[in-house]
């Protein structure tokens, strides 16, 4: 789990954000990283990972000191 603060005018939020993992197949399948094995087993995925990419993206992040 990932502790993200959200801050919306004068209201601060603290939330716990989970990993997830596109596909396989295809990208429109997101798996919760936590899950993600039990989900490979029930649907006979294979179970090697040969290839990934990771992508990291920060949205309206803005810094002021």
């Amino acid at each position: 789990m990932v502790n993200v603060v959200l801050i919306a005018g004068t209201d601060i939020y603290v939330v716990q954000l989970e990993p997830h993992v596109n596909g396989p197949f295809t990208p429109d399948l997101a798996h919760p990283i936590s899950k993600l094995g039990q989900t490979a087993k029930s649907k006979g995925w294979p179970m090697d990972i040969a290839v990934g990419m990771s992508v990291h993206e920060v949205i309206g992040f803005n810094y002021h000191s």
